[in-house]
C-alpha cells in the first residue's frame, strides 16, 4: 500500500507579519515513516534554499488508516448513491483539519472505473465523513452525467 500525501500551502500561514508562499508538497511513499523522512527531507532542502521562512507539520494522531477511511465511503455511496460508485486511493490533506480525501469513481462491471465524480473527506482522528445531503446529491448528478457521456462514446 502507497501512502500519498498533499501539502498545500494556506494564505492564512504567516511568521512574524509575512505571509508565507511556497510550492505545493507532494509525497507518495510505502510506510507513514517513509513519507514523513521524505516531507522532512523536502523541507530541509526548501529551507536550504531559502524558500520556506517557517515550516511545521500538526501534530496529527492517526486513528483512521487510508484504506479504512476509503472502506468507509465506499459504503455510504454504493448505499446513498448508488452500486456502480467507490472510494478510490486517498490523499491525506494536512490542513488546519487534517483528513483523507476519497476521490468517488464510477466503474462499470464490464469496462472498469469510467472517470472520478466528487470527492468525499475522512477525519484522520476520528472517521467522521465529512458529507452534506446537497454533496451526495452533487456526486449523483455527477455520476449520472458522466453515465450519459461514456454511453454516448460507446455506442
Amino acid at each position: 500500500m502507497n501512502y500519498d500525501v498533499l501539502i498545500q500551502p494556506s494564505h492564512e500561514d504567516q511568521y512574524q507579519g509575512t505571509v508565507l508562499n511556497w510550492p505545493e508538497l507532494h509525497v507518495t511513499g510505502k510506510s507513514e515513516q517513509a513519507v514523513l523522512e521524505t516531507i522532512q527531507q523536502e523541507i530541509l532542502l526548501r529551507l536550504s534554499r531559502g524558500k520556506v521562512v517557517q515550516f511545521q507539520l500538526p501534530a496529527i494522531n492517526y486513528q483512521i488508516s487510508a484504506t479504512t477511511a476509503r472502506r468507509r465511503v465506499s459504503r455510504l455511496v454504493v448505499s446513498e448513491v448508488g452500486n456502480l460508485l467507490y472510494g478510490d486511493e486517498p490523499t491525506l490533506q494536512l490542513n488546519q483539519r487534517p483528513c483523507w480525501c476519497v476521490p468517488i469513481m464510477l466503474a462499470y462491471p464490464d469496462r472498469g472505473p469510467v472517470g472520478q465524480v466528487g470527492m468525499i473527506d475522512v477525519d484522520i482522528e476520528t472517521g467522521e465523513l465529512f458529507v452534506t445531503d446537497k454533496l451526495l446529491v452533487e456526486i449523483k448528478n455527477n455520476a449520472q452525467q458522466l453515465a450519459k457521456r461514456t454511453l454516448v462514446t460507446t455506442t
